[in-house]
C-alpha cells in the first residue's frame, strides 16, 4: 500500500478536503477552508520525494530525466557496458533493454533506487559525449560548437555540454531535431549562405483576423493598449491565475519563447497541479521553464542559455522563485522581448473544473 493511502485515510476520517506536503514542514491538511498540521514532526526530503514518486504514472523520456535529476551524482558499475565510446563511434549493447529490464524488478517503481539508476546511466550517456567533444576540439582545433540532433531537446545534456568548457561557445539552434536538420540541409543544398535564422517563423494573424475568430467563437474580449495588457498580466500572474501569451508570429521548435506561451508565477501555490492536472491533463510531475530579464539573468542564475536551453542552479537573490524549483536546478530558456507598442487584445474566459 503506498505510504500516502495512510495520511489520506486520516483525511476522510477529519473530513478534510487538502492535504499539504513540504518537505522541513508537518503535513497538513485543509479542514472547512482552514489549514493545520497532521502531525507535529516535520517531513524529510527523501520521504516526501519517495512518497510522491511511488503514485506517479510510468512515462518515458521525460520521466527518465525527471527521475536522473533526484540522485544527480548516482554511479552505477553495470551501465558501462551497457553503452561504450571506443574512439570512433558510439556502441549500444543490442541486450541493454534486456538487461535494463532484469534490473527493474528488484527495485521499488520511483524509488531511490531506480532514480539512482536512471541517473546513473544519464550520467554515463555525458560523461561519453564530453568525450567525444573532447576529441572533436583536439582533432578541428575549433573554438566553437553547434550541436544538432534530437538528443540536444535533452537540456540535461546541453547543460553538461557548456560546463564542461571544451569549447568556448556552444550554440544550440532554434529546433536542433530532425525538421531543423532537414531545413538545414536544404539550405545548405541550395547553396544559400550561412545566417542566423529567427525562432518566429510561424503563422501571424492581423488583429483583424483575430477579432473574426473571437467574434465566431463568441467569446468576450476587449482591446487594450500594450501597457495595460502587461499590467492586467502581471496582476493575474500575482494573484495566482494562468495566462496565455499571444504575440506575433509563432516560434518555431520545441519551447515557447515569448509567442506562445502560458505564463504562471512559481511562487504561486499549486501552480504545478493547476498547469499540470488542469489545464494540460499531463503528468504531475512535468516541469516548466522559468523566465526572467535578459540583462538580470546573472543575479538569478549560474548557468545563463539560449534557445533549446539547458539547466540552471536558482541563487539566493531569487528566493522567491527557488522555493518552487525542484531538486536545485530549473530549465532556462531565452524569449524574446516584447516589440513596438501597438493595441492588444485581452480574452475573458471563465474556466472552472471538479
Amino acid at each position: 500500500m503506498p505510504k500516502i493511502d495512510e495520511y489520506l485515510t486520516r483525511v476522510l476520517e477529519r473530513r478534510g478536503s487538502d492535504l499539504h506536503f513540504l518537505a522541513g514542514d508537518p503535513p497538513r491538511i485543509r479542514v472547512y477552508g482552514d489549514l493545520t498540521p497532521l502531525d507535529p514532526e516535520p517531513l524529510g526530503m527523501d520521504f516526501v520525494r519517495d512518497t510522491l514518486l511511488e503514485i506517479m504514472p510510468k512515462t518515458a523520456v521525460q520521466r527518465f530525466e525527471a527521475m536522473a535529476r533526484l540522485q544527480p551524482r548516482s554511479q552505477d558499475a553495470r551501465v558501462a557496458d551497457l553503452v561504450r565510446f571506443d574512439g570512433t563511434g558510439l556502441h549500444v549493447a543490442a541486450t541493454l533493454q534486456a538487461r535494463i529490464g532484469d534490473w527493474l524488478p528488484s527495485l521499488r517503481p520511483g524509488g531511490p533506487d531506480a532514480a539512482a539508476l536512471a541517473a546513473a546511466l544519464q550520467a554515463h550517456l555525458g560523461d561519453l559525449l564530453i568525450t567525444f567533444l573532447r576529441q572533436v576540439r583536439a582533432r578541428t582545433g575549433a573554438s566553437h560548437v553547434c550541436l544538432g540532433g534530437s538528443l540536444f531537446y535533452h537540456s540535461a545534456m546541453n547543460t553538461r555540454v557548456r560546463q564542461s568548457d571544451v569549447f568556448e561557445q556552444v550554440f544550440i539552434p532554434v529546433d536542433p531535431g530532425n525538421s531543423g536538420l532537414a531545413v538545414g540541409a536544404a539550405l545548405h543544398g541550395s547553396g544559400a549562405a550561412p545566417a542566423l535564422a529567427s525562432a518566429f517563423l510561424g503563422p501571424a494573424y492581423t488583429p483583424d483576423e483575430m477579432k473574426q475568430v473571437l467574434d465566431n467563437c463568441k467569446l468576450r474580449y476587449a482591446w487594450e493598449s500594450d501597457g495595460s495588457a502587461l499590467d492586467i498580466a502581471v496582476d493575474a500572474l500575482r494573484h495566482g491565475r494562468l495566462v496565455g501569451w499571444f504575440d506575433g508570429a509563432m516560434e518555431w521548435g520545441p519551447r515557447a519563447l515569448g509567442a506562445r506561451c502560458i505564463l504562471a508565477n512559481p511562487a504561486s501555490p499549486y501552480v504545478l497541479e493547476n498547469l499540470n492536472r488542469f489545464l494540460k491533463q499531463r503528468e504531475p510531475w512535468r516541469g516548466y521553464a522559468l523566465s526572467g530579464r535578459l540583462r538580470g539573468h546573472r543575479t538569478w542564475t549560474v548557468l545563463a542559455s539560449a534557445y533549446c536551453g539547458g539547466h540552471c542552479t536558482p541563487s539566493q537573490l531569487c528566493a522567491a522563485a527557488a522555493c518552487r524549483v525542484k531538486y536545485g536546478s530549473a530549465r532556462c530558456g531565452r524569449a524574446r522581448q516584447t516589440r513596438s507598442a501597438r493595441p492588444a487584445i485581452r480574452i475573458e474566459l471563465t474556466w472552472s473544473c471538479s
